[in-house]
């Protein structure tokens, strides 16, 4: 489904033919998926598609950020239960008046059927916000310990969560895939968007060493997305330059190894996110504006500047990394652009009880 691109604006939204905007409490995150399958999943919106109101230069927006959720792991006695509260954080980002939804990927710990996979679908479609989500390790990479074949479940997770040109949930906005570009046509995940005066890009990095492989030298898998996601960067901030924006938020699951050489990205002996740490540093320095990093992996909210300044040796004083709650804690990030603020950028968490 594609609608009309406003130059002026730089996306689109689309409104499902689904009301009302907020689910009723008692309704439940279920009864609002089963509804939108019944009538409203994708190719089912019937009301045409309509230019959006971005949110203006110098207005203050948020979009809601989560990952690593919903899945069981020590001390969560049942899934049922980190169902119960992921939908409850769901439940809460839906009454919020956020701008867009970001999940930055782990959608399951050890299911990679593709009934979970509708299952995520249909609870992003549900969301009365645009919804991005880029892929994590455990929904691809980490499959194989399930019997799946990884390559295979990336291909399915292509084909249910990014099949056209727009973002998911009940508003949708048109993003830009890397796969507009022939030589990366495979690359649909990698997505860009423009909000007020900043640019968002998501980029397909993941945990477990980004799908390095068992050995020292890389995976081919690795290598090609590799290749893919350093051009994403680059386009991306020479995107965001060309336009004059007043900051860059890049999103993806991977903790890029932020805590040092000895760090938990290592397998083997090899740190898979080089080069991925060192294309960020050099651009967010060039740039010179503020530039975010969001991901999730390591399930510890925590917002630093772990990155050096290549010029001084001090602090990268212009890119902030934030890191979201994972499972068990299953609470949000909320990123605040506040255009009056020199730092452009605020980071507080949504807290569920």
């Amino acid at each position: 489904m594609h609608g009309h691109v406003s130059p002026s604006i730089g996306h689109a939204y689309y409104d499902c033919a689904m009301s009302p905007r907020r689910f009723p409490r008692r309704a439940g995150w279920r009864a609002a998926a089963a509804t939108l399958l019944a009538g409203a999943l994708v190719g089912a919106c019937r009301t045409a598609p309509r230019a959006a109101r971005a949110p203006a230069g110098d207005a203050p927006f948020s979009i809601a950020i989560l990952g690593d959720m919903p899945y069981m792991t020590a001390g969560m006695p049942t899934y049922a239960a980190a169902e119960r509260q992921y939908h409850a954080l769901l439940d809460t980002i839906a009454r919020r008046p956020v701008a867009a939804v970001v999940h930055v990927g782990d959608i399951t710990g050890a299911v990679c059927s593709d009934s979970l996979y509708a299952l995520r679908r249909r609870e992003f479609d549900a969301l009365p916000h645009p919804v991005l989500y880029t892929p994590g390790d455990n929904e691809w990479t980490d499959c194989a310990r399930n019997g799946f074949e990884p390559l295979e479940r990336l291909a399915a997770l292509r084909r249910v969560f990014f099949a056209d040109d727009s973002s998911l949930g009940r508003r949708r906005i048109a993003v830009e895939r890397q796969s507009a570009a022939p030589r990366f046509g495979t690359y649909r995940e990698n997505a860009r968007w423009r909000l007020g005066a900043v640019r968002f890009a998501t980029l397909h990095v993941v945990g477990s060493n980004d799908n390095w492989g068992r050995d020292t030298v890389p995976s081919a898998e690795f290598t090609a997305r590799r290749i893919a996601t350093l051009a994403w960067l680059d386009s991306t901030f020479a995107l965001a330059a060309r336009e004059r924006a007043r900051g860059v938020v890049i999103l993806m699951q991977a903790n890029p190894n932020l805590e040092g050489p000895a760090g938990r990205g290592q397998q083997r002996g090899v740190d898979a996110f080089v080069a991925v740490r060192a294309a960020l540093q050099r651009h967010a320095a060039a740039f010179g504006g503020p530039v975010a990093l969001v991901h999730g992996d390591s399930h510890y909210f925590r917002v630093d500047k772990p990155f050096t300044d290549p010029r001084s040796g001090g602090q990268l004083m212009n890119l902030t990394r934030a890191e979201t709650f994972g499972n068990p804690s299953e609470h949000g990030l909320l990123l605040t652009v506040e255009p009056s603020n020199p730092n452009l950028f605020r980071f507080e968490p949504i807290l569920v009880p």
